[in-house]
């Protein structure tokens, strides 16, 4: 089992849909789970991650067919989860289902000078 990750870029769209993608090999995990840290002074980069999760190639290989899936969903609506929720794992679908990741945070400010103020250091979606 591989599995695809592609983050999705805020407001994103086709080449701009998504600012990095990778295939993991998780066949001997017998969990999976997403987790991401704040920095050393209490900030999400941002307040949230869009996320889609899918089967990958038996050979770990990213393919351009796997990115234009994720470009696709990443496009869509994505449905909005909290730490602690399941990130269920699609390969059926058109599109694939897409994740809002919603970091653990404050925002403090406005517009462009808003921050990420983190409310737990960590969080964590299985």
């Amino acid at each position: 089992l591989a599995l695809a990750f592609s983050a999705g870029a805020v407001n994103g769209t086709g080449d701009e849909a998504f600012e990095w993608a990778g295939t993991f090999d998780v066949a001997d995990m017998n969990t999976v789970f997403w987790s991401a840290q704040s920095d050393a002074e209490g900030h999400y980069p941002d307040a949230s991650m869009t996320i889609v999760i899918m089967q990958g190639n038996a050979d770990n290989s990213l393919t351009e067919a796997l990115e234009l899936a994720g470009e696709e969903s990443l496009e869509g609506a994505c449905t909005e989860l909290q730490p602690g929720n399941a990130l269920p794992i699609s390969s059926t679908g058109t599109p694939l289902p897409c994740y809002k990741l919603m970091f653990p945070c404050t925002m403090e400010g406005s517009g462009d000078a808003a921050e990420c103020h983190a409310d737990a250091h960590t969080a964590i979606w299985e």
